[in-house]
């Protein structure tokens, strides 16, 4: 195995409210020309699975839980960049999976997250259209996949609605 690399800030156990861990930046430098990328990548394996990469936020035992948030580069004069989340290709198998969802409810908890997919309002002009919101399944030469819309059930109430409106 190749050596583990390891960077991290340092580590408070004070229960001072003014004590907290140091932060952690990783960037590139700005430019008046291109500025350099940041690329976070695992390594790939011939035989066995290519590296995992992780992302979490860390967990709190009386405060908010932080959030983890990911934003594309706004330009003043072209196109904003774009965000893109894509499962692994497989050559011999199903490829990889996507799945975006909030947190169970636990016990003690009230409700869980709400989930919110939208395309942003656009004021600017009178000609500007906002985007568009696209739920597709993939073609196939033999069963293509079905899109399903569910509410969920409740033991305890009333089950959720299906609300579409133009």
């Amino acid at each position: 195995a190749s050596g583990d690399v390891s960077i991290g800030s340092g580590t408070t156990t004070s229960s001072s409210t003014a004590s907290s861990s140091g932060d952690l930046s990783l960037s590139s430098g700005a430019s008046s020309h291109t500025a350099g990328s940041v690329s976070i990548t695992s390594g790939s394996s011939s035989t066995k699975q290519g590296g995992a990469i992780s992302m979490t936020v860390g967990r709190s035992t009386s405060g908010a839980g932080n959030s983890i948030s990911l934003a594309a580069g706004a330009s003043t004069n072209k196109d904003g960049g774009a965000i893109s989340i894509t499962g692994g290709a497989s050559n011999v198998a199903v490829t990889g999976a996507v799945t975006v969802e909030t947190a169970a409810g636990v016990a003690g908890s009230t409700d869980s997250g709400a989930m919110t997919i939208k395309t942003g309002a656009t004021t600017a002009t009178s000609a500007s259209s906002s985007g568009s919101v696209s739920i597709l399944s993939g073609d196939s030469k033999t069963d293509a996949g079905y899109v399903k819309v569910t509410s969920g059930s409740a033991s305890n109430g009333r089950g959720g609605a299906i609300e579409m409106s133009v």
